[in-house]
Order: C-alpha cells, then structure tokens, then sequence
C-alpha cells in the first residue's frame, strides 16, 4: 500500500484552489496515492463545482461557527486516510482539528496569504507543523523572523502555473482589462469602478471583463450600473479563465493584500500587463515598475488610471511589456521545474523529524466547543442565540 498524501481546503474555486490542483496535475512522482479533502460551508460562498485532480476527493461539509468545533474537526479526521504520508494544509480548521487529533503523518502548512491571521496560526501551531512553505520571498522572510527557531523549516517554494505555447493576442483598438478573483473587500474591487470613472474623464476607452464572484459583486454591479458595457462572466473554471486572459491587454489588481497572487502568475505567462497594487508580497517578483507592468499604491485610482492610460495611448510600450512580463514568468514560474521541489519535500515524510509534536488543547470557540456536548445541543443554542441577536 502506497503513502498518502492529502491536501486540504476549501472547496471554493480562487487561488488555493487553483494552487493545489497545478500541484497535483504537474507532478511526475508516483509514490503517492493523493486524496483531496475539500471542507465547505454555506458560510463561505458557492463551491469550485470542478474537480481538483486528486486519486479521491473526499467533502467535508460543516455548518461553523454554529457547530460545536470538536465535532467537525473529527468529521475531518474521519476524511484523513490513515497510515503513514503527508498532509498539507492550510487554514484553521485542519490545524485546530491536528491540535487534538495527531495525523500521524508529516504535516505542512502551505503559508499562501500575507495576512497577520496567517502568521498568527503559524505561531500558534508551530509545534505540530513540520515544514512551513511559503509562495514568496517575502512570507518566507517574516516567517523566519517570527519563528527564528524554526528558520531552517521554513522553506520558499515558489509554485507555477501551465505555460501556454501562445501568449496573449494583440488586437488594434480599444485596450482590454480584466479582473480576476473573489469579489470581496481585501480584493479592493469597489475601486474598479472609480478607475474606470477617472478614464473616462481622461477620454480613455476600455473594456471590462470581470471573471469571478463573491460578496462584493451585487455593490459592485451598482457601483458600476454607469457603464453598462462591462463585461459580468461569474465564476468560470481555470481553463476558460485562461482563455479569456489570451484575449485581454491588461490585468487590473487593486487588492490591499495577497499572498503570491495565482492570477498575477496566469496573467504574466500570457502576456497579460499587471496594473496592481504595490504590495510587498509575490507582486515584486513579477512586476518590475515600467518594464514588465505598474506596481501602484493602494487605494490611489487617480495613480491606476494614469497607468492604464498610459498603456492606452503606446501600444509600443504594451507589446514590450507583455514580453517582458511572459518571459520574467515563464523562466521562474513553471510548474513542470517548480513542482519538483514539492515534490523532494513530500517524499522527506519518512525523515526523523526534530520538534516531535505534543498534542495540545483546541486553542479556539466558546464554552460550548467541548468533546462531551453533543453537536445537535450546539446548533440549536447558536441558532437560537443568533436568531436572538
């Protein structure tokens, strides 16, 4: 019987989702049988509604914050094959269910956001985690600086995308944008309205394609109503979001916060020019300020319409900066090279490991997150308490 190794997350299509199944699609070992457990919640939005790659994919429904914690984190157990592999993780729920319940098996934390709710888990479940990978140079360097006594298991291991043989397809006229991503507040996308606004004051025509969907999207719709010529697409699969990127000039990325952006990383192997927020994570290893795109401060629309004005008005400058964005891209985001470093990592599982992991108390929830209180008495005082409120 093979090892397992089992990612796990969210069953919502964005870029964990598209990290994970590059992944598990690029690589070329087979020493492993892969399991993807995918949690949902009516909480969080609608789900991937695609498959993610893995030999099995196993759901794991749950209903938190109404639900007593220590019942889900066994119904996740439960999804976790047994026998000796890797898990890789990368959110509360699996840490705080591993906290209790030892996988027995080597667990990784793929750090994917430059969020202080990140770092915190880290910190918090450091004794549990044995490698911490991180997308970019600089989540890897806070990380060390967080858990200096940990330094040597944090490992940068930048992840890739599928290079397309075309890049993207240059078209006289109008300039083409694109958004792409959740629509939701740390994505800043109320701002794409006022870009667009400044542009038109500037006499500077573009087309919108807006891929995605999330919480945001109806204020935005509104915000937006002005110009009715924006294109709405919702939430499409990664192969028809690519597609769509092979017909766009530039992508527009207000966000206010990222980890290492996967549609930054598909946009610039097609060519794609990043209009995007100067954040200090993953953005500067792709978007060089005036050579392979604009690096903007965030919340200035004034300072991104400029840009995009800019690129309107010398279709020179566009076609030399798509070049240089592909090819910055290309040699460093691979996921044909970059996957073998996963894949070394994961074949480790069977190395003496020095911080052996003690088992803990859950770290998180109320009185009512107990081992004893049956799960249907939790869901019906919150449910009641929140119908109260």
């Amino acid at each position: 019987m093979r090892p397992t190794l089992t990612y796990i997350l969210p069953d919502l299509l964005g870029g964990v989702f598209t990290y994970v199944h590059n992944l598990l699609r690029s690589s070329t070992s087979d020493s492993f049988e892969t399991f993807a457990v995918l949690t949902s919640s009516k909480f969080c939005g609608p789900t991937a509604n695609q498959r993610i790659g893995a030999d099995h994919e196993i759901h794991v429904p749950h209903q938190l914050p109404k639900e007593n914690l220590y019942s889900v984190a066994r119904r996740l157990m439960r999804a976790v094959p047994r026998g000796p592999g890797v898990v890789v993780t990368n959110d509360f729920l699996e840490l705080a269910a591993f906290s209790i319940y030892d996988p027995h098996k080597m667990i990784v934390m793929l750090m994917h956001g430059d969020w202080d709710d990140y770092y915190d888990l880290a910190a918090k479940h450091a004794n549990i985690i044995d490698y911490f990978v991180a997308s970019s140079k600089h989540m890897a360097a806070n990380l060390r600086r967080l858990l200096p006594e940990r330094s040597e298991s944090v490992l940068h291991l930048p992840y890739g995308v599928t290079i397309p043989v075309h890049s993207r397809r240059p078209r006289p006229g109008t300039l083409r944008a694109v958004f792409i991503g959740r629509m939701a507040g740390q994505k800043r996308v109320l701002d794409l309205p006022e870009i667009d606004r400044e542009l038109h004051r500037l006499g500077v025509k573009v087309e919108w394609s807006m891929i995605g969907s999330g919480p945001d999207e109806n204020p935005l719709r509104d915000a937006w109503a002005w110009n009715p010529e924006v294109r709405w697409t919702g939430s499409i699969p990664n192969e028809a979001a690519r597609e769509h990127l092979l017909e766009s000039d530039i992508m527009v990325m207000p966000s206010q916060s990222e980890g290492f952006p996967v549609t930054l990383v598909e946009a610039a192997v097609a060519g794609v020019v990043p209009v995007a927020s100067d954040l200090p994570s993953g953005v500067p290893e792709i978007v060089i300020p005036g050579y392979s795109g604009f690096r903007l401060p965030i919340g200035e629309t004034r300072q991104f319409a400029a840009a995009i004005a800019s690129l309107a008005s010398d279709p020179i400058m566009l076609e030399e900066m798509s070049a240089n964005v592909r090819n910055i891209a290309v040699s460093n985001f691979d996921i044909r090279e970059n996957v073998k470093a996963y894949d070394r990592l994961y074949a480790s599982f069977e190395e003496p490991r020095a911080n052996r992991r003690q088992q803990q108390t859950l770290q998180y929830g109320s009185r009512l997150d107990q081992p004893w209180i049956p799960n249907f008495a939790v869901r019906a005082m919150r449910s009641v308490t929140r119908r109260d409120l």
